[in-house]
């Protein structure tokens, strides 16, 4: 699992954990207009990476850390190099957490039915403007994301549904809260879901 740079120390990204090394992963399923905007393409260059995800966490992790933390990118293209990167976590006593566009739902439930992966942040994306915005189908998107973020619950780990508002999806915003809120806030029993809007930095400039 190739990474392209790394937050040595971060506290606000390994919530509810306390202190988190993290990792940004190579490479990523969607194309973004948003996501190029902060000049996808150098982020995705191979000259980039700087090595593989266990022997960073290996040279990197101190007794502070609780957490390791696997972000984009998107994590989950890596399939069984990030499945050996949870189990390398495991093996030192970590915790992980994974931030996922939550399309390789495949993936996503082959993890948590190894119990590989502690806590989840979901990056949902939008509704009916997802392939202007994204590249994906919606009708794809949504059922591989809604499966993604159901088995996230029905495996009761604590769970972050985010979405970042911005010029290209703000028309939509009460759409998609809407959605979130009845597919997934009102089903959740455990209390471990949260919805987080954010507002994209570039449109606050």
């Amino acid at each position: 699992m190739q990474i392209v740079n790394f937050i040595k120390d971060s506290t606000i990204e390994c919530s509810p954990f306390t202190w988190g090394l993290t990792l940004f992963s190579y490479g990523c399923n969607f194309r973004c207009k948003m996501c190029r905007g902060y000049n996808y393409e150098k982020v995705s260059d191979k000259n980039n990476i700087i090595g593989n995800a266990i022997d960073i966490i290996k040279e990197n992790i101190t007794p502070l850390h609780d957490c390791v933390v696997f972000l984009g990118g998107e994590p989950t293209i890596w399939g069984e190099k990030l499945r050996q990167a949870l189990l390398y976590c495991r093996e030192i006593g970590v915790h992980t957490k994974i931030f996922s566009n939550g399309f390789l739902s495949d993936t996503i439930e082959s993890i948590n039915n190894e119990h590989l992966c502690d806590a989840w942040s979901i990056d949902f994306k939008g509704l009916n403007n997802i392939y202007e915005e994204f590249g994906i189908q919606a009708s794809d998107y949504l059922i591989n994301v809604n499966y993604s973020i159901n088995d996230i619950i029905r495996s009761g780990l604590p769970l972050e549904i985010r979405t970042t508002f911005y010029s290209g999806n703000n028309k939509w915003r009460d759409d998609i809260t809407n959605y979130v809120e009845k597919n997934f806030l009102e089903k959740d029993t455990s209390g471990l879901v949260k919805y987080i809007r954010q507002e994209d930095v570039r449109d606050l400039l």
